[in-house]
């Protein structure tokens, strides 16, 4: 058998190396034709048939060359008096995508909204998982993490630019797709590192302080009487409701319960004391206990000369507060069956020496408007208004 001259053979094996090294190029081209026609029937599907239009914002791109305004990399934080923390670790630092994705028992919210439509926890949890080429997805990938970040109290003041900018561009290029103009996929990637930026060294928040917030304490409580040395007016009274009795006093005593959690309680019979078949039994709750006085607070109704700024007993720095302060009026005798309602109105309920107003005892006030759900079973007519608690 004649063998193959010299050159023939060699020009076989020329040809067998060429086949060897074209066969995994043709196979990647195949594979990027592949993903373009599935990137493009995605976008087909998820835009009616119409693939989506997505405009370039003009100017130069926020995320082109850095992150957001206010973070930088490294240094230039804001100082942690006006932010915390500029550190990993605390509860309320910002994540990573794979913190999350690990920690699925630690978040905040079971579903997401970004880019028009809403996502529930398997649909986010995919996000976090993706590892492919869309665009879309990559951004929802970093988006999922930092929406979880804020709602779990990360700050989103320095990302809000970059969320915005995320969302407009999930819009016209939704999960699973990806622009086929190459500036776009620029721009969508300078979206993704900002997210990612702040996922990986945004801002930490001190988180609250441990321990309780209120205290535990059960007080009983009458009437505050009024103290001339220091109090203008008169009045000796706990519950005070004009145009349906100014003299009403806890009888025997009220009970005044506060809790470790920062709630309270007020429960008694309040009687009248000029018609003792008038009265109401007091049910009030408080929450929000805190020794920074609220807005508006605190209310002085004592002398001048009562204050410890003019040599006085009374110092309003040393005051507690509840700010929610609601409550029911069951009415008793002559005011069966009558039913109202009390919301705080004004400053905040406080206690403390001289908060009473009337006198330079521990005491507590509060103000709040009424509201008469059912009237007394024996027909009188009772109006909403005004009052306050003098305790």
């Amino acid at each position: 058998m004649r063998l193959p001259s010299l050159t023939t053979r060699f020009t076989w094996i020329v040809a067998l190396v060429l086949l060897v090294l074209a066969v995994p190029a043709l196979a990647d081209a195949e594979r990027d034709a592949d993903r373009e026609r599935e990137r493009e029937r995605a976008t087909s599907s998820a835009n009616n048939g119409q693939l989506p239009t997505f405009q370039q914002p003009t100017g130069k791109s926020p995320f082109r060359t850095s992150p957001p305004a206010g973070y930088d990399v490294d240094s230039n934080m804001p100082a942690p008096t006006t932010i915390g923390h500029w550190q990993q670790g605390g509860d309320l630092c910002p994540m990573k995508t794979s913190w999350w994705k690990r920690n699925t028992d630690e978040w905040p919210v079971d579903t997401l909204s970004f880019g028009g439509e809403t996502y529930n926890s398997a649909d986010l949890m995919a996000f976090l998982n993706y590892r492919g080429n869309s665009t879309g997805s990559k951004i929802a990938k970093e988006l999922t993490a930092t929406l979880l970040n804020i709602a779990n109290g990360s700050p989103a003041e320095i990302v809000q630019d970059a969320i915005d900018a995320a969302n407009a561009f999930l819009n016209d290029h939704p999960p699973g797709t990806r622009p086929s103009n190459r500036q776009d996929r620029r721009y969508g990637n300078d979206i993704r590192k900002a997210l990612k930026h702040f996922n990986k060294n945004g801002p930490c928040v001190d988180p609250p302080p441990a321990g309780p917030i209120g205290v535990d304490e059960s007080l009983c409580t009458t009437a505050a009487l009024s103290d001339s040395a220091v109090h203008g007016g008169n009045g000796n009274h706990a519950l005070w409701l004009p145009g349906i009795g100014t003299d009403f006093v806890f009888e025997p005593i009220g009970a005044f319960d506060q809790n470790l959690d920062g709630t309270a309680t007020l429960v008694g019979t309040a009687i009248s004391a000029s018609n003792p078949n008038r009265g109401f039994a007091v049910s009030v709750q408080l929450a929000g206990y805190t020794t920074d006085a609220p807005a508006g607070s605190p209310k002085r109704e004592l002398r001048s000369s009562a204050y410890v700024e003019n040599g006085g007993p009374v110092d309003p720095s040393t005051w507690a507060y509840y700010t929610d302060v609601t409550g029911t009026l069951t009415g008793l005798g002559e005011l069966d069956g009558a039913v109202i309602s009390l919301n705080r109105t004004g400053p905040a309920w406080q206690q403390g020496v001289g908060a009473n107003g009337k006198n330079a005892n521990p005491g507590a006030s509060t103000w709040f408007l009424w509201t008469v759900d059912q009237q007394p079973a024996n027909g009188a007519h009772l109006g909403d208004g005004q009052g306050d608690f003098n305790l």
